[in-house]
């Protein structure tokens, strides 16, 4: 009896999991089996387009690695072979496994990457966008500030973790002195056969600009406040950054005149303002920072303002009811200024002798001499309640030399001299004559610029004159002449008791005076002759004939020359 001959199967085919779809680069695991046992197992794995390896060859279990190079899911066809007991079975259907494509993150060209904002403001919502573009594709990010380089927690607003598939548009505010920055890292999965793959994190960059602030310094609400026609003081900036560029300009400009209305300078500079009107004014400015920083992208900041407010001054103004031309020395001449309820008055005077009520709007002023001419006034009036003040101009008085009158005539004359004339200038008014130990006989009145005199009594007198000139002033000083007036010598004759004889002497005498000189004279001299005593105060005369005859005696005083007869 023969052999049997043994049929062996042709072995079967099971695959776990029955099918499969991975990620790219994710290892796919197949266990394969079958019912025949010591069945072992080749295979050849081709794959679509963008797969690699496009081809494998292996035994046994599948566990291999597949690339998607591409952006939609690829089938990879493993033809597997069971083969037992020198059985295979080579026409089984492929396995097909799915290899999903690995999703990257694409960024919208706008905004760009990165992209800059200021903080304080909102950045731009970042639509998002997958190299795959089937369904399925999700999106989420974490977020982490930067300054740049080092984590900071000085820029806040932004959301971490967060999902969607944009980025959304945030307020950002940041406390940096230079630019910071947020990173996204955005990763996109795409979800397909119930298998999720992750594609490599991508990087979103928003760029925080600091907002820049500005200090002024004299800063609103007070600014600060000067008198028109002076200046203002520097307004200055301090920034919180830089660098920082800087625009200003005068927003409000009420009753003032002229303002510096702009400019791009780091301070606003002092200038000299005044007021339009009798009212306070101000010019308000408005100072706009921008941060120049952060990669050419410039940020503009919040607006500061400082106000110069501007106070009027007062309006002195010197007046007087007397002339600008007067006489040195006139007293309590009255110059005004108009008074204003409130203000207070300081004059200032120079050439005067004595200032009064020099702390009011009226002083009273008596000139000095003119050698101090010209007299000037000044007044400066001050707003009490602001401080402002203002000098008048200059109120000058010409000082006018006073006439110094002079006179001319006798200053020695006899007792009982008649017609000395006393003369001083013409041409002026208000004479005024004086006089001790005479009389004017003529002239000496008001309109007279002379006078005749007669000297009545011995001894030292004197003649006055005064007048007014062409502009009021009166002489300074009066002239006064001094007038000696010398006494005449006693003349008065007397003769000896009994009659006179011819041919007989008779005795004549005055009274004695050792300073005078006697002479005496018989008229007619035929008639007798002095004997003895001529030049002295007592003759003796023999009358040579009988009749009427004259004796006659001039007395002279020896020092002064005045001389009397009888």
């Amino acid at each position: 009896m023969s052999n049997p001959i043994p049929i062996y199967p042709i072995p079967n085919l099971t695959t776990s999991p029955a099918s499969l779809t991975v990620c790219s680069n994710t290892q796919a695991s197949i266990t394969l089996g079958s019912s025949v046992q010591n069945t072992t197992y080749s295979w050849i794995a081709t794959g679509g387009t963008g797969i690699i390896p496009a081809t494998v060859n292996g035994t046994g279990n599948i566990a291999e690695t597949f690339q998607n190079t591409g952006t939609t899911p690829v089938t990879v066809s493993f033809a597997i072979i069971p083969s037992a007991n020198g059985c295979s079975n080579p026409g089984l259907p492929p396995y097909l496994l799915m290899v999903n494509p690995k999703p990257g993150v694409v960024f919208p060209a706008n905004p760009t990457n990165p992209q800059t904002i200021c903080s304080g403001t909102s950045s731009a919502l970042v639509n998002l966008q997958s190299t795959v573009t089937l369904p399925g594709i999700t999106y989420a990010w974490t977020a982490a500030a930067y300054d740049p380089t080092n984590p900071t927690t000085s820029i806040t607003g932004f959301t971490t973790p967060n999902n969607g598939n944009s980025i959304p548009g945030e307020n950002i505010a940041s406390t940096l002195l230079g630019p910071g920055l947020i990173k996204y890292e955005v990763t996109a999965t795409y979800t397909n056969g119930g298998i999720s793959c992750s594609g490599d994190p991508a990087e979103y960059q928003v760029i925080v600009n600091p907002s820049p602030t500005v200090a002024l310094s004299p800063s609103d609400p007070t600014g600060q406040t000067i008198c028109s026609g002076t200046s203002s003081q520097a307004i200055t900036f301090a920034p919180n950054v830089s660098p920082t560029t800087y625009v200003w300009q005068a927003v409000e400009v009420v009753g003032i005149n002229p303002p510096v209305l702009n400019g791009t300078t780091d301070n606003i500079p002092a200038q000299v303002l005044t007021v339009t009107g009798a009212v306070q004014g101000h010019v308000k400015y408005k100072v706009t920072p921008t941060y120049q920083g952060g990669i050419g992208f410039t940020c503009p900041g919040g607006d500061s303002y400082s106000t110069i407010f501007v106070n009027p001054l007062p309006a002195p103004s010197i007046s007087s009811t007397f002339p600008t031309t007067v006489c040195e020395l006139q007293p309590n001449l009255l110059y005004t200024t108009t008074n204003v309820i409130g203000n207070s008055y300081s004059w200032n005077v120079t050439g005067a002798s004595t200032v009064t009520n020099g702390n009011t709007n009226a002083v009273t002023v008596t000139w000095g001499p003119y050698t101090a001419s010209p007299g000037t006034l000044t007044v400066t009036e001050t707003i009490i309640a602001t401080g402002c003040q203002k000098t008048s101009l200059v109120y000058s008085v010409i000082l006018q030399q006073r006439p110094i009158p002079t006179l001319t005539g006798q200053n020695v004359v006899c007792e009982a001299s008649a017609g000395n004339l006393y003369v001083t200038e013409p041409g002026m008014s208000n004479y005024d004559w004086t006089i001790s130990g005479g009389s004017i006989t003529s002239g000496g009145s008001a309109t007279n610029n002379s006078a005749v005199v007669t000297w009545n009594t011995p001894g030292t007198h004197w003649i006055q004159v005064n007048y007014i000139n062409g502009l009021g002033c009166p002489g300074f000083p009066a002239k006064n002449v001094t007038v000696t007036v010398n006494p005449l010598p006693i003349s008065t004759i007397s003769e000896a008791t009994g009659p006179a004889c011819q041919s007989q002497s008779h005795d004549y005498q005055t009274s004695a005076d050792p300073v005078s000189t006697f002479t005496w004279t018989i008229i007619p001299p035929t008639s007798g002759t002095v004997t003895t005593g001529q030049g002295s105060n007592s003759i003796t005369i023999d009358w040579a004939a009988s009749g009427s005859f004259i004796v006659a005696l001039t007395a002279t005083k020896n020092s002064s020359g005045c001389f009397t007869s009888s």
